[in-house]
């Protein structure tokens, strides 16, 4: 918990029950995360705080998204699926469990001045996905969504997010994937 910022007063309505409530609540800052990005709430009858995000979150470039969530200290990265299309509809998927993510950083974050460029309705048919995790906000099971065609994009706070960073940093991202991690194809049976 960082600095407070405010106290107010809430109220809600209880459908179940027929009662209205009123309480106060006291906001603060999460220390390292941008206030932009979410805060913490402590209502005056618990003992514990609650994080309220701004799904709304819109960076305008790569960097101010790591900063502004303080992503270097706060992601972890999981399992990484590689999809392979045979064509007619025929796909296989590949599981790579030992992702360093240093690579992640070196790869497709090196360019903080990248523009966010994520467009509504536009597909961005992703060949490879990142679970990420943002723990400290209770994200968890998120992903990276890299591209072929030089994209990054991600659902971290709900709003996604799309990151042109480069055609040869995606590609050269998937083929250190073939040529580094071990990877197991997925088989799905009934």
């Amino acid at each position: 918990i960082g600095k407070f910022i405010d106290a107010l007063y809430t109220t809600g309505y209880d459908e179940q029950n027929d009662v209205y409530h009123e309480t106060e609540v006291s906001l603060y800052s999460i220390r390292g995360i941008s206030v932009e990005c979410a805060v913490a709430a402590k209502y005056e009858s618990a003992s514990r705080y609650y994080v309220y995000v701004n799904t709304e979150y819109n960076p305008k470039t790569l960097g101010e998204f790591i900063d502004d969530l303080n992503l270097q200290e706060n992601l972890t990265f999981g399992s990484v699926y590689y999809y392979y299309y045979y064509g007619n509809g025929e796909h296989s998927t590949v599981e790579f469990v030992d992702l360093d993510g240093t690579v992640v950083w070196d790869m497709l974050f090196a360019d903080r001045d990248v523009r966010n460029i994520y467009a509504e309705g536009r597909d961005y048919d992703e060949d490879v996905s990142v679970t990420v995790n943002l723990s400290i906000l209770g994200y968890d099971n998120n992903s990276l969504r890299i591209t072929e065609n030089g994209y990054v994009v991600t659902n971290i706070l709900e709003k996604e997010k799309a990151f042109y960073v480069g055609v040869k940093e995606t590609q050269e991202f998937i083929i250190y994937l073939a040529e580094n991690c071990e990877g197991y194809e997925l088989n799905y049976v009934d």
